[in-house]
Parts: C-alpha cells; sequence; structure tokens
C-alpha cells in the first residue's frame, strides 16, 4: 500500500459577511456605517452559477462555512486548508489609513475567533 503525503488545500476561499467582521470593529470605527472595504468591480464570481459548490452559498454563518468546508474535505481526503477571504481582500484599497487598520484587524479577529477556532484543520488568514 502507497504512503501519500497529506493533502493541503492551499486556495481555498470563504464568502465572509460584513456584518459578521463589523462585530470586531473597535471604537470610534464601531460607529461608522459605511461598507467596511470597496466594491468597484461588478464581478461575477460565480460565473452565471456555473462556479461553486453545491449548498455553499453567499448568506452563509462562519460555522456554516466551516461545517461545510471539513465536508468538502472529507470528501475529497484533504488533511488541512488554508482559506483566503472572498470580499475583504479589498480592505487594502481604503483610502483612510486609520480606518483601513481598524477594519483589517477586526477581519483578522473575525478569523481568528469565527473560523480557525471550530476546526484545527481550517487555517482562514486575513
Amino acid at each position: 500500500m502507497v504512503d501519500w503525503p497529506p493533502v493541503i488545500d492551499a486556495d481555498g476561499h470563504v464568502l465572509e459577511r460584513q456584518m459578521d467582521i463589523r462585530k470586531y470593529l473597535e471604537p470610534p470605527w464601531n460607529r461608522r456605517e459605511t461598507g467596511l472595504w470597496p466594491s468597484d468591480q461588478p464581478f461575477d464570481t460565480e460565473l452565471f452559477d456555473t462556479l461553486g459548490y453545491r449548498g455553499y452559498d453567499r448568506g452563509m454563518s462562519p460555522a456554516q462555512q466551516v461545517e461545510t468546508w471539513l465536508k468538502i474535505m472529507d470528501e475529497y481526503n484533504i488533511e488541512e486548508a488554508v482559506l483566503f477571504p472572498t470580499g475583504s481582500g479589498n480592505i487594502a484599497k481604503l483610502r483612510e489609513p486609520e480606518f483601513c487598520v481598524a477594519a483589517c484587524r477586526a477581519a483578522n479577529d473575525h478569523f481568528a475567533k469565527e473560523y480557525n477556532a471550530l476546526s484545527d484543520r481550517i487555517h482562514c488568514v486575513g
């Protein structure tokens, strides 16, 4: 029997929601009502619903996404996954340095507490 090396998905993605990240904004930024990142590109990231994993939707909570990722990983014998943000990667485009730092911290806290803390197989980066 062949002893295969562990499989690691090093380019997975989560569909984070601004409302989940917003919970981690520190004052005074937590009172701000603007978006946490600009969305200046009208990309159809699902290519007319031809991409994606059935049942993995934009409205899912972090816990639901982790559960779905673990199911996918088990299905394909993936030992661990490094997951990247889909929307909050655009935080770097913010033009206000102080707000940018606050939004980055909030996103990192969100990923650490609501994704990474749920499984030692999931490694979500901000």
